[in-house]
């Protein structure tokens, strides 16, 4: 199978640099190009017809969002998918990146093995299904992704964190002061705007999934958050479990 081509557009050099070193050492990606400011990324999205962009926000000549912007107005032959990576968390640099097609938002500090597994999962979700049985994330998103839930929106990564810490018991009840303020404060937001999203996400997967939503909470009521939360983390927990027999 090819390699999946990615672009980085970034202007930190020694983020370049790591990027640089750990591309090649994966067996799904591959780096075609590296951009410093954002006048050059737009170039060579159209140059270089990477699959996948990482994209920096804040950048010299032309920001992320800017980037994102011409994009819309002005689209390539092949548009890539558009991952956005940045220190600035604000709900509003989030949403409105997210309204312009990216992808994923992730924020800065970056974990290099969670950026390859969301490229995969947003390239080919059908490989989802050869997610390991260790792979928590890996077997969350399946799930969500299952459900029709889209991978553009906040909810999408909102409702993966929740479930996760749920997993591995890192929190428990109640929902809103536990969940939702882990979540906030890893993206930078405030735990209004998580339960807001989340609440949105659950209530669209209920309008168009209902019946899987009621076999999966045994409710036959829209469920709460956090009883949608807390029934995905047992179903997938039951998976697990069965993984390994």
């Amino acid at each position: 199978m090819d390699r999946i081509r990615v672009l980085v557009v970034e202007d930190n050099t020694e983020m370049c640099d790591i990027f640089e070193n750990y591309l090649p050492l994966t067996t799904e990606l591959e780096l075609c190009g590296v951009a410093k400011d954002g006048e050059e990324g737009l170039r060579k999205i159209f140059e270089l017809k990477p699959d996948v962009v990482l994209l920096d926000i804040i950048m010299p000549k032309l920001d992320g969002i800017s980037v994102l912007e011409k994009l819309q107005t002005n689209p390539p032959e092949k548009m890539p998918c558009i991952i956005v990576m940045s220190a600035v968390g604000q709900e509003r640099f989030t949403a409105r990146a997210l309204e312009l097609g990216a992808s994923y938002y992730f924020i800065k500090p970056l974990s290099l093995e969670d950026i390859c597994r969301r490229i995969s999962f947003i390239i080919a979700p059908a490989s989802a299904c050869n997610v390991p049985a260790h792979d928590i994330e890996g077997m969350i998103s399946q799930e969500v992704i299952e459900l029709g839930v889209p991978t553009n929106i906040l909810g999408f990564k909102y409702i993966i964190e929740a479930v996760e810490l749920l997993i591995r018991g890192k929190m428990s009840y109640p929902i809103s002061k536990q969940i939702y303020a882990q979540i906030a404060q890893n993206n930078r937001t405030t735990v209004e705007c998580v339960e807001s999203a989340l609440r949105k996400t659950i209530s669209r997967i209920y309008e168009s999934q209902s019946q899987k939503i009621q076999a999966l909470t045994h409710e036959e009521k829209k469920p709460s958050n956090a009883q949608f939360l807390t029934a995905l983390a047992e179903n997938i927990k039951q998976k697990r479990r069965l993984s390994y027999v």
